[in-house]
């Protein structure tokens, strides 16, 4: 499962609402963010990236989406490994996803997982229909 509050996690969720939308036969989109900016690392434009990795087309300068070494999440393995070297930190810091029985240093290993098993949902989803 891993976390729910990260660029990796926010890629997901925009990577699975895509492929839910194009299912229903959408094929493009235009989001509406208000006055509001957003900056290149943030939440929201991993999940813009998400929904155009789908292939449903959505108009957002690609020039504001994450790396994909932060979308895979490479910057909280990293983070992981580091601070490993500082065992209780490490234990709170990371603490639900250990009792979840995930390595975050192994995150984007995780992250490859997790995709593979969406798009083989939605496929399989859309082949019963």
């Amino acid at each position: 499962m891993g976390s729910g509050n990260n660029l990796p996690a926010a890629y997901l969720v925009g990577l699975l609402s895509g492929l839910k939308a194009m299912k229903t036969d959408l094929k493009n989109a235009i989001p509406y963010l208000g006055p509001q900016r957003f900056v290149r690392r943030s939440r929201l434009a991993a999940v813009l990236k998400g929904i155009a990795d789908s292939g449903l087309d959505i108009n957002f300068s690609r020039e504001a989406e994450p790396d994909d070494d932060r979308i895979q999440g490479r910057h909280i393995a990293s983070y992981a490994k580091e601070l490993k070297k500082k065992e209780p930190l490490y234990k709170k810091k990371f603490s639900a996803l250990l009792k979840q029985g995930l390595k975050p240093e192994e995150y984007p290993k995780h992250f490859k997982e997790v995709k593979l098993s969406i798009v083989k949902k939605v496929k399989e989803e859309s082949k019963s229909e």
